[in-house]
């Protein structure tokens, strides 16, 4: 398991080679392996990078006026990561800002060994996001087991660089865009002139889903590194987890393995199957390329198919273009990346296009950097982790900044679905019935209507009569005004009767149990019997 930061660090680095897609032949000087692999080298560094977002209205379609209230708050928006420490891999801090139309939320970050720190303007207190699996294992004894693993197992990731063979094994396997160059030049970066390899590509959105094919096709034949790689994690995993299972410590007090009739039987034999090396590598290589098999199959179909959702946005509109800045020693120093999005044929609430352009630039790589520690505070919000139980949203000042944006992304309550219906009142005497009536100020109705409109059942049993719902079941008794409403009394407005062996009750007491409102429309002479589904 890869600590947090290590994967945000090396994160911007394979989101950069995924946008580039780029393969391994060497251009104008430039080693592309080893300059997309120099970054899993790097332990210490500083960088700056800055995210933005610029929405394009379309002006054939009005948005509502909540996408609207987004466009003015989100367009041109951007993330400003002003300083970026890394100490080492656990060891890093962050200082930025979010700016928006309306003003700016400052915020700190630091991540260390166990826990992440974050200070944001708008927020009450400071929130701590610990690195903690409590409750994983479903005991105590269990969880200190995990925490065992997982320490052990970062240890020999590190001393093995499984980092490093994974990245590699992809980078070696990436296809080529059609449009690629590198030339040689100079470049600014933090105030200072560098010599760089300067590669720039552009990749269109039609070539994304073949890339991505081509892309598994070649992991999936790279059939020796693929089952090298697999071994070297067998070699890093199975050591330490064979232990604690030995032990009984891992899987705790499983409820599925209790069932067994004999848990000690198959965790033996679970021991003895992965044991065998040789076995286990062959099975899980194996696995491993069925499901690539599978998802080549899967971005295949996907691509021919003319009901393919994602041909809507990756169409020749959509484009990424990338610039990457490489100094002699190929470490990477400085990007540029645009992604431009511009969907045909959806519906897309107003909003013709979305750009975002992320920037970065990379100093004082593998020298001495300090982190800036960030103090959680007496009483932080600790999330998951015996901290405050209040929601986090209640941690935010909704006077501030941050309050308005978290409430302008909120989701909006749709309108009430409604259900409506009339009865019309008609002569209580009348040899041909059907309708409701009125008597001593109450309205009385068929119960089979109201029933059928009111979507419940009814159950007749001599003089006993059961009307049954989703919710519940409410029992009558004929010339009764006393109900059994899910085991409690209820008092109807007036008594149960038959006419013409047809079952009438009174039709607001009903009505309003099955969640529905009553009222009379003198225009109409009817009974309006109206269901809001938020009130059942």
């Amino acid at each position: 398991m890869i600590k947090k930061w290590k994967v945000k660090r090396h994160g911007i680095w394979l989101i950069l080679v995924v946008l580039l897609v780029a393969g391994c032949q060497s251009l104008g000087g430039l080693d592309l392996n080893r300059a997309l692999l120099s970054g899993m080298d790097t332990t210490s560094l500083q960088q700056s990078a800055s995210i933005s977002l610029h929405l394009k209205q379309d002006p054939n379609t009005m948005p509502d006026e909540r996408t609207k209230a987004m466009i003015e708050l989100l367009n041109d928006a951007s993330l400003e990561l002003q300083q970026i420490k890394m100490e080492s891999r656990e060891r890093v801090s962050v200082k930025g800002q979010l700016k928006l139309s309306k003003g700016a939320i400052p915020f700190e970050m630091f991540g260390g060994p166990d826990q992440i720190v974050i200070k944001v303007e708008g927020a009450k207190k400071t929130i701590v996001l610990p690195y903690g699996l409590n409750d994983m294992g479903g005991s105590e004894e269990a969880d200190l087991a995990f925490k065992e693993i997982r320490d052990q197992l970062l240890k020999s990731y590190k001393e093995k660089g499984i980092d490093k063979l994974i990245s590699s094994f992809i980078v070696n396997n990436l296809p080529n865009p059609k449009t690629i160059n590198v030339l040689s030049t100079n470049e600014s970066i933090h105030g200072e002139q560098v010599n760089v390899y300067k590669l720039e590509t552009t990749l269109n959105g039609t070539e994304m889903i073949p890339l991505l094919k081509t892309f598994l096709r070649n992991m999936t034949k790279d059939e020796a590194n693929f089952k090298q790689l697999v071994g070297q994690l067998y070699d890093v995993l199975w050591p330490v987890i064979e232990k604690h299972l030995k032990n009984d410590e891992l899987l705790g007090e499983s409820p599925m393995l209790s069932r067994l009739p004999d848990r000690t039987a198959l965790l033996e034999s679970i021991l003895d199957a992965a044991s065998d090396r040789e076995l286990a590598i062959d099975i899980i290589h194996t696995t491993l390329k069925e499901l690539m098999f599978a998802g080549m199959i899967g971005v295949d179909t996907l691509n021919r198919s003319d009901d393919n959702p994602l041909k809507a946005v990756l169409n020749d509109k959509t484009f990424v273009n990338t610039k990457l800045y490489f100094d002699r020693t190929f470490n990477l120093r400085k990007s540029e990346v645009e992604l431009s999005v511009t969907p045909k044929g959806i519906d897309t609430a107003g909003i013709a296009s979305v750009q975002v352009k992320m920037q970065s630039e990379i100093w004082d790589i593998n020298k001495p950097v300090k982190a800036d520690v960030l103090n959680p505070g007496a009483s932080p919000f600790i999330v998951g982790q015996g901290g405050p139980t209040e929601e986090l949203s209640e941690l935010v000042d909704p006077n501030s900044l941050l309050g308005q944006l978290l409430e302008a992304q909120r989701p909006s309550m749709p309108e009430p679905e409604l259900d409506m219906f009339y009865i019309p009142v008609e002569d209580k005497n009348s040899p041909d019935l059907t309708g409701a009536y009125i008597e001593d100020g109450i309205a009385y109705a068929p119960l089979w209507l109201l029933a059928e409109e009111l979507y419940a059942d009814i159950e007749y049993d001599g003089d006993r009569v059961t009307l049954t719902d989703p919710w519940g079941s409410i029992r009558f008794t004929i010339g009764s005004k006393e109900a059994d409403a899910d085991g409690e009394p209820l008092v109807l407005d007036g008594t149960v009767r038959l006419h013409d062996d047809v079952v009438y009750v009174p039709c607001r007491s009903v009505a309003e149990w099955l969640g529905a409102s009553v009222s009379y429309d003198e225009k109409e002479q009817a009974i309006r019997v109206l269901l809001d589904y938020w009130e059942v």
